[in-house]
């Protein structure tokens, strides 16, 4: 709790250097899903001390990802987080641009993955589309909306059944948060300020990206003069679909 707002986390791993794992948008809070997340970040626990972070709570009506921002970067001086290496996916790394341009001192390093500096114009049309369906409380069509962009037409094919039973139930203050979350997406816009960061940054993503699509990671690779690797074959959610991604993720994190 800081400043008058409160965000939920879990942490693991017996190392001493704090990776902070920023999620992307989903319609459930990612500590239901503690459990997998430790689980596929296992390889991370012996080299680091890993903390995932929720969205906070009582959401205000109107949120940016700059505000979503400013709330992270107060939760990590209440905990006197220091040295950071971010870990992003997805809008959790259009949050973590955000921290490192606003507090370039907390950070050391970061992994930005399936993310952009601004939506282009077909993305900022799927997200529109996907805060409708919340707005009309629309579950089924929200989830096959989302998951379908989200995971490659392979993975979403094998998966389905999984995938949709663990965003079933979705209750009305879950549709109302993933509208909040979506409402400014559009607004998202920091390539701008990209010559800001100093850290050391790696960008992934999957060639066959349908959310945001591979191109703003390769500006924005450009922009940072940055490491870039891209996944062929792999979609937006490239950063559950093979473990070589976070391998890759965490040799970066080991060798800042």
């Amino acid at each position: 709790t800081a400043d008058g707002m409160a965000i939920s986390y879990f942490k693991f791993g017996s190392g001493t250097r704090p990776v902070i794992i920023l999620p992307g948008l989903s319609v459930k809070s990612i500590l239901l899903y503690k459990d997998a997340i430790e689980g596929a970040f296992a390889g991370f626990a012996n080299d680091f001390e890993v903390y995932v972070f929720d969205r906070r709570e009582n959401i205000p009506d109107v949120y940016s990802v700059s505000d979503m921002a400013d709330d992270y970067i107060k939760a990590f001086d209440a905990l006197g987080l220091k040295g950071l290496l971010l870990y992003g996916a997805s809008q959790g790394g259009m949050i973590a641009l955000e921290i490192a341009i606003k507090r370039p001192d907390l950070v050391s390093a970061m992994v930005i993955g399936s993310s952009a500096a601004r939506l282009t114009e077909d993305s900022k049309a799927l997200v529109s589309g996907w805060n409708r369906l919340a707005r009309e409380e629309n579950e089924d069509d929200l989830i096959e909306a989302f998951a379908s962009k989200v995971y490659s037409n392979a993975f979403y094919e094998a998966y389905m059944e999984p995938i949709t039973a663990s965003v079933k139930g979705i209750t009305r203050e879950e549709f109302k948060r993933f509208v909040i979350f979506t409402d400014k997406m559009d607004d998202f816009d920091v390539f701008d300020s990209l010559d800001q960061i100093k850290c050391p940054v790696l960008v992934m993503c999957g060639s066959d990206d349908a959310v945001l699509g591979a191109e703003p990671s390769v500006e924005m690779s450009k922009k940072m003069n940055c490491r870039l690797k891209v996944f062929e074959g792999f979609g937006h959610a490239v950063y559950d679909e093979t473990e070589e991604f976070k391998n890759t993720a965490k040799d970066f994190f080991l060798s800042i």
